[in-house]
């Protein structure tokens, strides 16, 4: 098996705003488990170019009624590109919108689950 320190996905693919993959967060959220976990991209297409490093959101593993990934959004983190495993999926821009939407509600202390959906 790969280990994230054998894949440099920076170098293969071009990480874009709104794209999912499987990334290794071992110490770097301290509740974490499993360590490995879906992530979503939040940054702009502009700093991941110029970035070795990204700003995501981290799933929170659990599934909605329609079998759709729950993301915690107040687990937003920095992490190292080189973190990332394999890209699994691409959310629609109209996902993205509903997200930064939940992100100001998040602040003024509303819930903070959102399930998004998958471009196709």
């Amino acid at each position: 098996m790969k280990t994230t320190q054998d894949i440099t996905v920076k170098e293969r693919v071009r990480v874009k705003r709104g794209m999912i993959f499987l990334a290794d967060l071992y110490g770097l959220i301290e509740t974490t488990y499993p360590r490995i976990k879906p992530i979503l991209i939040l940054q702009n297409d502009k700093g991941n170019q110029f970035s070795s490093c990204t700003i995501a959101v981290v799933s929170s593993g659990r599934k909605d009624e329609n079998g759709l990934l729950e993301w915690d959004i107040n687990t937003i983190t920095t992490l190292d590109c080189k973190r990332l495993i394999r890209c699994i999926g691409l959310i629609k821009q109209t996902e993205l919108c509903r997200l930064h939407t939940r992100l100001s509600e998040n602040l003024l202390g509303n819930n903070s689950f959102i399930t998004l959906k998958k471009a196709t």
